[in-house]
Parts: structure tokens; C-alpha cells; sequence
């Protein structure tokens, strides 16, 4: 029986700050490395007393630089390859592959090709992991209600009775795994839901027994990213907790001594150690088009890959040098069914990202979020014109990710939700600012009035919904047992999400009575973003399954939905709906090689 660790306990914490060790010339010999050689020139004595520091402070030797590796594929099947991992004996690759109507573990020969293809239906598999022996596989399985991380014999991969249950995890985690060198522990992070921040932990194997590491705090997203180091004695992990920056922390495993190196200034997605343990091998910053090698605190020290298609999921091969990753591309476009006669008509479209649309219900204007300059821009474009070039909003200089858009009630702002940012945007000059910061994560932003904001958050690993004066920039906790909510003008009433059962309530303003509606929101917020809509024709949200739910609020509510409506990406108006729809998806796994 494996023991849970039940803990929030905060850890005391080493820190070193990336100012005194982010460069070596900053660094100066400490009292005890003191050169007395008087015949030494001053350049001499410079450059002696420069060693001795970086020997003497600096914990990592001189990395060893990967530069401008060739790139050659090893998957390019339809759908999309993610996930991959590399056998020891570098005979097999293991990686997870996604289709419509499929998702499959798969342990491929890479020679002869042959596979061992796992699929379950409604199950959905992720994060493959070999043993250092190469005998077994550690990998997480979702079902719509569960989430465990397994470990299964590779020659009885399809036969579930030799399946071992490791831990349980959170259904809404995502777990990153790794084995000690011997092979005699597993380590992953987990978070128990939305309320509490990743956490990692180690289970060992013989003992069957989890327990917690010692690590930095875990409000927010918490220690959402982690990896072993090849020579097994330490742990990198990337922290986060609202706004859209970044802590990495080493963790000695044998001394428990858990150091932070650096705090950067944009969301570092994931990161490995590099071959030499010294560095690390990450994605740039988002979009990433390129793999990076950068320092333990942060300092960039070379471009291993440049890629025409963006990169996710780097992972060490077993040769001392390369590595394995995914190259991939999205293309979604942009749609308007009309409400007037249900009609479809395409917007302003790229061959790229085009995404989050909305649309104000008292002007022709809509947004979107587009990555056809590369990075992710917020757009503004006219139905009345759907195929005029649409017009930046934000500026691609500063890498965001962005979450939700929303026009105010008049039409005369546009919100946009970027990592922890809330960015304010004035129609008629075009000018976007910022607003004032918050210690809070944002989720599902909606407007009360034209100068208030809802919005969820977590405090105390509790759901709350805040609404915010854009004024006095004061919040205020409203409804405390609902997770979150919108307004409707049209009702004057709040629509609220109960923060356990995903249940919608209604609460009349001018009654102040509160009433359950027969509507569960079980998929509440996606990606950040609030699913419960208010349309002309009643009230929607999403399903566990992904599926539209719809609750007519008068006899002649109707709705038909469009047909390839990606089901999380639509905004309702009184134009009609506006949707994404997926044109075109691939994700190919792919190795580097040095230059010839």
C-alpha cells in the first residue's frame, strides 16, 4: 500500500540570487583564495583571481555547449507523436499518439518500426518513462474521472494484470516522471486540483512508500516542471506562482539542500538538465520556434535547435549528447455563424494560430489572438469586412500567452487575460495597458459593468470570485461558495458555478434570492478560461466530455451549433456565434544530431 502525503508545508529555502550568479565576472575570489605572488602582472592577478572565484563560488563548472544541432525526424505519421521517450539501449522509442479517434501509447522498434500499440477507450496517456534498465515503463493514464501513474513490463505492455498502480493523481495534473539512476525510485510532480499548486514527490518502488521533497513554496502553479540530472544527484525545478515569471531551484538529493538560482522575467514552459548536468535544455520563450541551452541561472548559452515549427517536450537520449523533442504547428481559423440565417462565413484568417475569438454585442468589432508574426498578438478586425487585414492591439515584442478576450458591455474596452496579466485595451485609440498587478491567479475573466471585472481565483487552496473596480483597481470576494460566475445585463442576475458540484445558480439582483438552475458546468475553466456563457438563446458551458450543455431560458430558446467547432473556443453574441475551427494539426518527434 503506498502512503499519501496529506502536507502544504512551506520549506525553508537556500537562495541565491541571480544578480551574484548569474555571471562569472561579477564574481569575486572569496577571503580565503587569496594569490600572493607579487611577480604576477596585474592582468595576470586579474585573471588568477577570476578562476579562483568561479572555482571557489560558481557550483557548476564550464557547460558543455550544444550549438546549432542538425535535426532529423524519427515520426511522421499522421495525427500527432508527443511524449517521446528513448530506451537506455537506445533500441525503442516510447511516445503517445493522438488522433481523432485515437490515443495510444506506443513502443516502437526504431529499426524495424515494429510496435506495441496500448490504447483504452476514453483513456488518455501521457508522459512515458523508461527504467534505467530498460525492462519497464512508468507512464500516466487519464480516464474522464481518473488520473494514475502505472508501471508496466515492456514485454507485457497490453496486458493489464501486470500492471502495477503506482499513485494516484490529480485529474486536472499533468505528472512529469523520472527514475533515480538505480532505477530503485520514481519521481513526479502532481497537484490535487485547480486550489492547489504542483507538488513533487518520490515514491520508492520496493517500499511502496510516496513522500514529499523539500521544495519552494507551491501557491499558483506551484513546482509545475521538474527533471532528474544524468548523474542522478540533484533536481532542477521550475516555480511559479502568478504572474508570468519563473524561479528555477536546484535540490541536492543527498543534503536535501534546495537552492534558488535564478528568477526570470517571462514563464519558462519546461526544462531539462542538459548531458553535463551542469546546464539545462529548454524551449524559448512562447511561442518557441528554438531549444536553448542556458545556464542553471537562467543565462542563455547557446541555440541547440532552430526550428521551423515550434518545439515542445525536449528529452535526453542515452548517447551523452543528443536529444529527442516535438516539432509541431497548429492551424485553427476563425468562423462567424450569423444569427440572422445561421450562415457560415469566414474571417480574417492566417495559416497559422488564430484563435480566442469574441465579439461585441454593440458594435461590428471583434478579437482574436493570432501567431501569424510569429509571436502572439491580440487582433481587431470588422464582420462587416471579414476579409480586411486586421489590426494589432498588442505588441509582439513582449512574449505572451493569452487565455481569454472580452469585450466590455459597451463595447469600448477589450480585456485580454495573458499569464496573470490583465491587459485593458481603449477601442478608439488602440492604445493597451496594463493593469495594476495582482498577487492573485486569474481565471475566467468577465465584466460586471464597463468599469467592473469578474473574475476567479484561488486563496487559501480555496475557489473565490473577485470582482475588481478598474477605478480604484479594489477587489472584493462576492458569492463565497460559488468557484465563479458571470453577469447578465439582460437578467440582471449573476450566474454562478458552485465550487464543488459545478452546478449553475441564478441570483436576482433585485430580489437577492438565489436559485439552482438544472445545469452542471463540470468542465469549469479550461486553459483559464470560464465555459458558462449567457447568449441570446439561453445559457451554455462545456461537459466532462468535451460536449455542449444548453439550458433554454424561455420557450423559444433554439440553438444550432456549427458543424468542426473546436468546443472550448466560441463566444456567443447577439451577431452569432464566432468559433474556431481546427484546418490542420501535426506534431512529429524528432532528434538532434551534431553537424557534419
Amino acid at each position: 500500500m503506498i502512503t499519501a502525503f496529506h502536507g502544504t508545508d512551506q520549506v525553508p529555502i537556500q537562495t541565491l540570487s541571480s544578480q551574484s550568479a548569474n555571471t562569472i565576472k561579477h564574481q569575486s575570489p572569496s577571503n580565503g583564495a587569496r594569490i600572493r605572488r607579487p611577480i604576477l602582472s596585474v592582468v595576470a592577478l586579474s585573471a588568477a583571481s577570476l578562476i579562483a572565484g568561479v572555482f571557489l563560488y560558481n557550483p557548476y563548472s564550464s557547460p558543455e555547449l550544444s550549438i546549432n544541432k542538425q535535426v532529423k525526424p524519427y515520426t511522421r505519421a499522421q495525427g500527432e507523436e508527443l511524449y517521446p521517450s528513448m530506451s537506455p539501449d537506445l533500441k525503442s522509442l516510447a511516445y503517445v499518439k493522438k488522433t481523432k479517434q485515437l490515443n495510444a501509447l506506443i513502443v516502437e522498434n526504431v529499426s524495424t518500426h515494429a510496435q506495441q500499440q496500448l490504447s483504452i477507450p476514453l483513456a488518455r496517456f501521457s508522459r512515458p518513462s523508461w527504467s534505467p534498465d530498460g525492462e519497464q515503463l512508468a507512464f500516466v493514464m487519464h480516464t474522464p474521472q481518473t488520473c494514475a501513474i502505472y508501471l508496466a513490463p515492456v514485454a507485457n505492455l497490453l496486458t493489464q494484470s501486470q500492471w502495477q498502480k503506482l499513485s494516484t493523481c490529480g485529474n486536472e495534473s499533468r505528472p512529469a516522471l523520472a527514475f533515480s539512476i538505480d532505477g530503485k525510485k520514481l519521481y513526479f510532480n502532481d497537484r490535487t486540483s485547480e486550489e492547489f499548486g504542483y507538488q513533487v514527490f518520490q515514491i520508492d518502488l520496493a517500499q511502496e512508500q510516496k513522500s514529499i521533497l523539500n521544495q519552494p513554496i507551491t501557491n499558483g502553479r506551484g513546482n509545475y516542471a521538474f527533471d532528474l540530472s544524468p548523474d542522478g544527484r540533484s533536481l532542477v525545478m521550475l516555480n511559479s506562482e502568478f504572474g508570468p515569471k519563473t524561479r528555477i531551484y536546484t535540490l541536492e538529493l543527498s543534503s536535501s539542500k534546495l537552492t534558488q538560482t535564478a528568477q526570470l522575467d517571462y514563464l519558462m514552459r519546461s526544462a531539462i538538465w542538459h548531458h553535463d548536468s551542469q546546464s539545462l535544455i529548454h524551449p524559448a520563450p512562447h511561442p518557441a520556434y528554438e531549444l536553448w541551452q542556458s545556464t542553471v541561472h537562467g543565462d542563455k548559452l547557446a541555440t541547440v535547435v532552430s526550428n521551423t515549427a515550434r518545439v515542445k517536450h525536449p528529452v535526453r537520449i542515452n548517447n551523452g549528447t543528443d536529444f529527442t523533442f516535438v516539432s509541431y504547428l497548429l492551424d485553427r481559423d476563425i468562423y462567424l455563424q450569423r444569427s440572422t440565417d445561421n450562415q457560415t462565413q469566414p474571417l480574417a484568417n492566417s495559416s497559422v494560430m488564430d484563435y480566442l475569438p469574441t465579439i461585441a454585442n454593440t458594435s461590428s468589432h471583434y478579437a482574436f489572438v493570432s501567431k501569424r508574426s510569429t509571436h502572439a498578438q491580440v487582433y481587431l478586425g470588422d464582420i462587416t469586412q471579414p476579409l480586411a487585414e486586421p489590426v494589432p492591439l498588442t505588441s509582439g515584442k513582449t512574449p505572451h500567452r493569452f487565455y481569454q478576450l472580452a469585450f466590455s458591455p459597451d463595447g469600448s474596452q477589450l480585456l485580454s487575460l495573458a499569464d496573470n496579466q490583465l491587459l485593458l485595451t481603449n477601442i478608439t485609440t488602440q492604445e493597451t495597458t496594463p493593469l495594476l498587478g495582482t498577487d492573485m491567479a486569474v481565471r475566467g475573466v468577465s465584466w460586471h459593468s464597463d468599469n467592473q471585472l469578474l473574475f476567479s481565483t484561488t486563496r487559501n487552496n480555496r475557489w473565490q470570485l473577485i470582482r475588481f473596480d478598474l477605478t480604484t483597481h479594489e477587489s472584493e470576494l462576492i458569492f463565497p461558495e460559488f468557484m465563479g460566475g458571470i453577469y447578465s445585463k439582460h437578467d440582471d442576475a449573476f450566474y454562478l458555478i458552485h465550487r464543488k458540484t459545478g452546478q449553475v445558480f441564478m441570483h436576482t439582483v433585485s430580489s437577492e434570492e438565489t436559485s439552482a438552475l438544472p445545469l452542471y458546468c463540470t468542465t469549469h475553466l479550461p486553459n483559464r478560461r470560464l465555459t458558462l456563457q449567457r447568449g441570446i438563446n439561453g445559457l451554455h458551458c462545456l461537459k466532462d466530455d468535451q460536449s455542449h450543455t444548453h439550458l433554454p431560458m424561455t420557450s423559444t430558446d433554439k440553438i444550432t451549433w456549427p458543424q468542426q467547432i473546436d468546443n472550448a473556443d466560441y463566444h456567443l453574441s447577439t451577431h452569432g456565434i464566432i468559433y474556431t475551427r481546427l484546418q490542420r494539426t501535426t506534431a512529429d518527434v524528432m532528434r538532434t544530431l551534431d553537424v557534419q
